[in-house]
């Protein structure tokens, strides 16, 4: 349910963008660090310790996700919004593709696929 949640806020946010807005969905980053969460969960165990409104996130989630967070948070302008979100875009995808890997479960691949539409 979260990947389709998150692609259904890509789009929203698109159309958004595409109408003269500007600025990620505040939706979206919730849902990448639930994801970034899972993913830290799925390869330190399931008891290992996110803490609370993922405070120390450079400490406990993976320093790939930390890098690639560099990229996900945009200035309130456009051009920068849209480079963001294809961001949250692809750190979402391998985060959620390795957790479900992780537990053996399958990737929604047509939800991903709408969304990279």
């Amino acid at each position: 349910m979260v990947v389709q949640d998150l692609w259904y806020h890509t789009v929203w946010t698109a159309r958004h963008l595409w109408r003269g807005g500007s600025g990620l969905n505040g939706r979206l980053r919730d849902l990448l660090f639930i994801r970034l969460e899972w993913q830290a969960r799925a390869s330190k165990g399931s008891k290992h310790d996110t803490w609370f409104r993922w405070r120390f996130l450079e400490e406990w989630a993976d320093p790939r996700a930390v890098q690639a967070l560099r990229g996900v948070l945009a200035h309130y302008d456009a051009e920068d919004t849209w480079h963001a979100l294809l961001a949250v875009m692809d750190l979402f995808r391998w985060l959620a593709i390795e957790t479900a890997q992780h537990w053996g479960f399958a990737y929604p691949v047509d939800g991903d696929a709408f969304g990279r539409s």
